[in-house]
């Protein structure tokens, strides 16, 4: 069961590009070709819950190859 979501745990729009590092229009687009973090609609009003949008950062984390131990 998910814990009750506080007022600091919620941010805009705006909050949550900058959150993670890119424009609001790319944001945006993300959340209308379904890319992007999943989201909380409120009447108009477009908010992301912080630990989602860190939980959706976690699942695309990337760790580098192993090298390649038989190249020179």
């Amino acid at each position: 069961m998910q814990q009750p979501t506080s007022i600091t745990d919620v941010m805009t729009e705006s909050e949550t590009a900058e959150h993670i590092g890119i424009s609001l229009s790319g944001l945006r687009k993300w959340r209308n070709d379904g890319s992007g973090p999943p989201y909380v609609r409120l009447g108009r009003l477009i908010r992301y819950r912080r630990t989602v949008v860190e939980e959706w950062l976690e699942r695309r984390t990337v760790s580098p190859a192993e090298p390649n131990r038989d190249r020179p």
